[in-house]
């Protein structure tokens, strides 16, 4: 029961940060690219492939990467 609990949790901070992203487009003053990055992260959390698939993308660019992994392990402290 708590996992279901934790994964209904996560999947509503996807929509809601996905949300925040959109309005971002049309606003300019509010930073798209990081609600779509943060709801990117949780959502790997959740789904195993989005994980492989951002891996994949990440093994090209380590600076990059590491920032990634940097956000990855703080977050992952609150979600898992």
């Amino acid at each position: 029961m708590r996992k279901k609990v934790r994964s209904t949790i996560n999947y509503l901070l996807v929509l809601f940060f996905t949300i925040l992203g959109l309005i971002g487009l049309a606003l300019p003053v509010v930073p798209q690219f990081t609600f779509f990055a943060i709801a990117l992260i949780i959502l790997s959390f959740e789904i195993p492939a989005v994980e492989k698939y951002i891996e994949r993308k990440l093994k090209r660019d380590g600076k990059i990467g590491k920032i990634y992994y940097s956000i990855s392990d703080k977050v992952g402290k609150y979600l898992k």
